[in-house]
C-alpha cells in the first residue's frame, strides 16, 4: 500500500468503500506485500483478524461474570462480524467523523491560543465500543456523557495535580468542550498513533505491528513507527506553527505492548532516525540517547494496559 493511500484511510473520513476496504485490508494483512488488501470488499485476513477479536471478546466478557448469558454479547460480536455490511459500515463512518471533528475542535483551540505545547499524550487510537449494536467512542473531546471513563479521568486528575489547579473539576455535567478548555489551558496536546476509532486490534496483531518487519511498509521500520510519524506530520500541520515547549512533558499512554516497544526503539543507537524525522523533530534533547531503563519511566500505562495516574505523573518528570 502506498503512502498516500495510508494517508488517506487515516486523515480523511470517507464512505467510499474503495478506501475504507483497502485501508483496513492493508492494516489487517499479514505483510504489507499482500496485494489482497485491493479487494472490493474485506480480505480474507481482514475477516480472520475480526473473527479473533469477536473470539476474544466473548471471552473476555465471559470471564468477567459468572452471571453474564452469552445472548447479552451477541449484539457486539453480531456488529463486528457483519462490519463490512452498509448499516455497519455506514455506522462506524459516523462515529469516525465525529470523533474527527471533537479533535478539529480541539486543535483550533490550541491554535488561536498559540502557546507552547508544554505537555504531549499519546495514545493508541480513539477508543470505539458498541452499545446497543452500535458503534460508539468515549473519545476525551466528545461532548457525551460518560465522563468517569478512565482515559478522561487519569489524564484530568493528573495534569490538575501538577498544575495545582483546584479550581477545575470533573463530574457528571462536564462535556468534551470542559475539557478542551481545560487542556488548553494547561498546554496539553493529545495525539492518537492511530487517529480513527477501529474495532478491537487483536493481540497478536498489535504485537505484530510491534516487532515484525514483514508488516513493515519500508521493510525496515517497525508499522507501529511509521504510523507515529504519519501521525505526527499531520499533527504538526494542523497546528500550523503552534510550538512545541523546548522542555516538552511527553507520556506514552498506549497500550503495554505498543508503549514499550515505542521507548526501545527510542533508545537503538543504530536506528535510521530518517524514517521517522518529524518525530525525532519534537523528541526533548535531555531524552536523547537514553537506555531504556532510562526512558521507561515515559510508559504511563498499568499492566492491565490502562491509563494510570500517578504514572503519568512520573512521566511528566523526566
Amino acid at each position: 500500500m502506498e503512502i498516500s493511500e495510508l494517508k488517506t484511510f487515516l486523515f480523511e473520513i470517507s464512505e467510499s468503500k474503495e478506501s475504507r476496504f483497502r485501508g483496513f485490508n492493508f492494516l489487517y494483512a499479514e505483510t504489507s506485500h499482500n496485494h489482497e488488501y485491493k479487494k472490493d470488499g474485506f480480505s480474507n485476513e481482514t475477516i480472520k483478524w475480526i473473527i479473533q477479536t469477536c473470539v476474544e471478546l466473548k471471552e473476555k466478557l465471559l470471564a468477567t461474570s459468572k452471571h453474564i448469558d452469552e445472548s447479552d454479547i451477541k449484539g457486539e460480536i453480531n456488529v463486528l462480524s457483519n462490519f463490512s455490511n452498509k448499516e455497519n459500515f455506514i455506522q462506524w463512518i459516523n462515529c469516525a467523523s465525529s470523533v474527527s471533528n471533537a479533535r478539529e475542535t480541539y486543535l483550533n483551540e490550541l491554535i488561536k491560543s498559540n502557546k507552547p505545547i508544554k505537555y504531549l499524550i499519546i495514545s493508541e487510537a480513539p477508543p470505539l465500543s458498541i452499545q446497543e449494536s452500535s458503534f460508539f467512542s468515549n473519545y476525551v473531546f466528545l461532548n457525551n456523557d460518560n465522563t468517569k471513563d478512565i482515559y478522561r479521568t487519569v489524564p484530568f486528575d493528573a495534569i490538575r495535580e501538577i498544575e495545582n489547579d483546584n479550581e477545575s473539576l470533573l463530574n457528571e455535567t462536564s462535556k468534551g468542550d470542559d475539557l478542551i478548555k481545560f487542556y488548553v489551558k494547561h498546554r496539553v496536546a493529545f495525539l492518537d498513533i492511530i487517529p480513527i476509532p477501529l474495532p478491537t486490534i487483536a493481540t497478536n496483531l498489535r504485537k505484530h505491528w510491534c516487532t515484525d518487519l514483514f508488516y513493515s511498509i519500508d521493510g525496515k521500520t517497525p508499522r507501529i513507527i511509521q504510523f507515529l510519524n504519519l501521525s505526527i506530520i499531520e499533527f504538526i500541520n494542523k497546528l500550523r506553527g503552534v510550538p512545541f515547549d523546548t522542555d516538552l512533558k511527553i507520556a506514552f499512554m498506549a497500550p503495554t505492548t505498543i508503549s514499550e516497544n515505542i521507548v526501545k526503539w527510542l533508545t537503538i543507537k543504530t536506528f535510521d532516525k530518517t524514517t521517522a524525522s518529524e518525530f525525532w523533530k519534537i523528541f526533548p534533547e535531555r531524552l536523547h540517547n537514553k537506555n531504556y531503563d532510562d526512558l521507561k519511566g515515559l510508559i504511563a500505562v498499568d499492566g492491565s494496559h490502562n491509563p494510570n495516574k500517578e504514572k503519568l505523573k512520573k512521566a511528566f518528570e523526566l
